[in-house]
């Protein structure tokens, strides 16, 4: 049987002025979101980021207003095109962000954070790398990472989802879901499907790398290697939707206007009924999605890579 081990440790509020901006080892400043050079296409505009950090999560808390992390400890805070730097203690390599209302980030070494009035704080659960989170209602977690490891937190407590019997167990690096279900899928085309905190082994239909998921009350959408992009109404039968790319895809972000994805070399494609068109290429990758509507999107991604698309 799985488990997961809790532990709770409270990291105090950290000033930024003490914060000493080591990103991740090795980078520079780049002061340019890592991509001022490339023209806004599809209504995407490059955002300085001041860093060439690896960011890897988006969420948004307003329109005009998201929160996007990365590796270390990297929390930048966006009020339409200007940016700040979120207070966080050093040392931690991010990875995912979700939230109704507040957030949580999550990362390596079993790292999720919580945002409080007064910062940020450490609940220390488990030891997995959290590579992705779906919140669903205020205080209500889900996390999916290594190991097929997923986690479920609520304002009653936290506990691991067994998932032994699914036989799944490498990487789980997308989870999304609706109501009491959720759907986490990773490495091989893994997926699985809780209900009521019980895990089964659902069926993607590929052996490609699953890198991202989404869900809302029409659709489930997995998307991965190769352009790969998986749709279903149920969450049982997935049909393959043309993506218009044959990058990998390594996040996914849909809202009542429409379904887009993102991934190598800077890539963002908009998908309908018809399949995918390109809106923008070129630049770093990009690993993180996320938004309030069609005129209020953020991808963000290597080399501190940030974009808004607001028309």
């Amino acid at each position: 049987m799985r488990r997961v081990v809790f532990a709770l440790a409270l990291a105090g509020c950290y000033d930024v002025d003490a914060l000493s901006h080591d990103f991740d080892a090795g980078t520079t400043p780049a002061g340019d979101g890592g991509a001022l050079d490339l023209a806004a296409v599809g209504g995407w505009s490059p955002v300085p980021t001041g860093t060439r950090a690896a960011l890897r999560g988006v969420w948004a808390a307003a329109p005009g207003e998201a929160f996007i992390v990365g590796g270390g400890s990297t929390v930048l805070h966006a009020h339409g095109d200007a940016l700040s730097i979120d207070a966080m203690a050093p040392g931690y390599n991010l990875r995912s962000i979700a939230g109704v209302g507040a957030p949580v980030a999550g990362g390596d070494s079993g790292a999720l954070l919580e945002r409080q009035s007064d910062g940020w704080h450490d609940v220390g659960l488990g030891d997995a790398t959290w590579f992705a989170l779906w919140s669903g209602a205020s205080g209500d977690f889900w996390a999916a990472g290594s190991g097929a490891s997923i986690l479920h937190m609520t304002p009653a407590g936290a506990k691991g989802v067994d998932t032994s019997d699914t036989k799944v167990t490498g990487a789980l690096y997308g989870i999304a879901g609706r109501g009491s279900e959720v759907w986490a899928a990773g490495e091989g085309g893994a997926l699985i499907h809780v209900a009521n905190d019980v895990a089964m082994a659902g069926v993607s239909g590929t052996s490609a790398t699953l890198r991202a998921a989404f869900a809302d009350a029409n659709r489930i959408v997995l998307v991965g290697d190769g352009g790969l992009v998986l749709s279903s109404s149920d969450g049982t039968s997935f049909t393959p939707v043309p993506s218009g790319t044959t990058v990998d895809l390594f996040a996914v972000f849909g809202t009542a206007d429409g379904l887009w994805a993102a991934g190598d070399g800077g890539t963002i494609v908009r998908i309908d009924t018809r399949g995918g068109t390109v809106e923008r290429a070129g630049g770093a990758a990009l690993r993180a999605l996320g938004g309030t509507g069609a005129g209020d999107l953020w991808a963000a991604g290597d080399d501190g890579a940030l974009f808004h698309r607001h028309m």
